[in-house]
């Protein structure tokens, strides 16, 4: 609902300035969703240095989790999208892990 919009853009905009001096980067689900569409259009607006990357999955969310406070802003940029990517795969035969103790 609209309801539910704008009091997500509104507790949103008062996250975003309360770290006015920081560099913020957004991890949002869907493209084209809420959470990425308020934060595209704060991103538009601003003149901050904000990174929004889209379609978060769970290892990019621990991986960047993991590493804030140890990597520089650009580092934890590059984690978000290449432990996203690394984070979808596919499982072709029962063979596949023949030889790993995955459980």
């Amino acid at each position: 609902t609209d309801a539910g919009v704008e009091a997500f853009k509104k507790q949103f905009y008062q996250v975003m300035e309360q770290l006015k001096e920081e560099e913020v980067l957004i991890l949002t689900d869907i493209k084209g969703g809420t959470p990425f569409n308020v934060s595209y259009n704060y991103l538009l607006e601003q003149k901050k240095p904000i990174k929004l990357v889209t379609g978060m999955n769970l290892p990019m969310l621990l991986e960047v989790g993991l590493a804030v406070g140890s990597r520089s802003f650009d580092a934890l940029f590059d984690l978000a999208i290449a432990a996203g990517k690394d984070g979808v795969t596919f499982i072709e035969d029962d063979n596949e892990f023949e030889d790993e103790n995955i459980f």
